[in-house]
């Protein structure tokens, strides 16, 4: 229990003293007071002895942080150099080989669009006591009671009516969908 009670009480007075010195020293830099110059052991020459180097600072800054203006007004009287292309666009891409620059591809621009998706949804489905399912539909703001054969909005026939889902064909384009049947939880 003494080796607690030390810490305890000579704990603070060491930190206090560790925070001082950091305190004089930073005042000491901030006054500009020069710094002794960095030693660096150089590693051991044929002899066996090592001889001490002292490293100065290369830059613009003196060795009491001033900044040197006659190196800074010299970088500034440089001239830039000057570029012919945009760094930020880029070029367009080599064409295939076998073609020549400026003529398209066969399938480019004259392939049609894909038709839109067919607009419906299942909601569900019944079924008579003789088999005859009609499905529910939801779609363009309505929703639709229908059986097989029918057509929804003078454009979408429905072909089949499964447990699963609903085949719906768009008699315009031809396109044929799967409209799943949610199903309970």
């Amino acid at each position: 229990m003494t080796t607690s009670r030390s810490i305890q009480k000579w704990g603070p007075i060491v930190l206090g003293v560790v925070c001082l010195l950091m305190v004089v020293k930073l005042v000491r830099e901030l006054n500009g007071s020069p710094q002794p110059a960095a030693r660096v052991d150089s590693p051991p020459t044929h002899s066996g002895r090592r001889s001490v180097k002292i490293h100065a600072l290369e830059s613009n800054l003196t060795a009491s942080g001033e900044l040197r203006l006659d190196v800074l007004k010299a970088a500034n009287q440089r001239l830039l150099p000057t570029f012919t292309r945009n760094p930020f666009g880029y070029p367009p891409p080599p064409p295939p080989p076998g073609m020549r620059p400026g003529e398209r591809l066969s399938g480019d621009a004259s392939s049609p669009p894909p038709p839109p998706p067919i607009p419906l949804k299942a909601l569900g489905y019944s079924q008579d006591q003789q088999g005859n399912r009609q499905a529910y539909l939801s779609g363009q703001d309505e929703v639709y009671a229908a059986h097989v054969g029918d057509e929804i909005s003078h454009r979408y026939k429905i072909l089949a009516i499964t447990p699963m889902a609903v085949i719906v064909e768009d008699t315009q384009s031809g396109e044929k969908a799967r409209l799943p049947i949610p199903q309970a939880q």
